[in-house]
């Protein structure tokens, strides 16, 4: 008898472990089928997504920016695509004249600053505006001399003021003070590319300048000599009117 209920005691031990094996196997099946979805197979396009404020501009945004270049009764702008070139983002947009052809030099907007650029797709290069077979707006030339002080809604610090002289038609000096510390000043040179002009130093710091007329509008990128006062020098400035001597 005692034998009996040792085999049957046995047979339950295996019933038991055989049903676990069946469940944990059937478990191990479905977590292990022939497509599994982790997190790493998620598409991210966190970085491409253009609604992420201050950071990337939308389809739209850069459609604007575009149109300011074009004479819209003389061309149509049509979106091309999101291109990535180097290793940045452009938005390219075809520029087609409504009495002719399409223009084979395309507008490129930079996903992240907005820069405009042209940009040639046989080539692959992106080039200076000057170079757009069309004259543009961000193409003209500018008088790059001048004080400048923000505008009573400008995102720059009050207080700051920018001198330009113009040394010739590729280069222009610019001085930065800021009226209430004598120790913040920054005397550097900018490369003129129409109206627009560049200034980056060794560490990454970089000022965009746009002029259009007695407008000054800047953009600037990387920690700049102020930042720790937490001063923005970015914004629009407005030409100083010189008083009468």
């Amino acid at each position: 008898m005692k034998n009996n209920k040792q085999i049957i005691i046995a047979v339950l031990l295996l019933v038991v472990i055989l049903g676990v094996w069946g469940v944990h196997h059937h478990l191990h099946r479905v977590s292990t089928s022939d497509n599994p979805i982790r997190i790493e197979d998620v598409p991210n396009n966190s970085t491409n997504d253009s609604t992420m404020p201050g950071l990337l501009l939308s389809k739209e945004e850069a459609m604007q920016l575009a149109s300011e270049q074009i004479d819209l009764n003389a061309y149509n702008l049509s979106f091309a695509e999101l291109k990535k070139i180097g290793s940045e983002n452009y938005y390219l947009f075809d520029v087609v004249n409504k009495s002719g052809p399409s223009f084979g030099t395309q507008l490129a907007i930079h996903e992240r600053t907005g820069e405009v650029l042209a940009y040639d797709p046989g080539n692959q290069e992106l080039m200076s505006m000057t170079k757009f077979p069309i004259a543009t707006p961000i193409a003209e030339q500018q008088d790059w001399n001048g004080i400048f002080v923000p505008v009573e809604n400008s995102t720059a610090s009050k207080g700051f003021t920018i001198e330009l002289f113009q040394s010739d038609q590729n280069r222009f000096e610019f001085k930065v003070t800021y009226a209430e510390d004598e120790t913040i000043e920054l005397y550097q040179v900018a490369e003129i590319d129409g109206s627009k002009a560049n200034y980056q130093n060794e560490d990454g710091y970089a000022i965009a300048f746009v002029k259009n007329g007695k407008s000054l509008a800047i953009k600037e990128t990387g920690n700049s000599p102020w930042a720790e006062k937490e001063l923005v020098l970015q914004g629009e400035y407005e030409q100083k009117v010189e008083e009468n001597k």
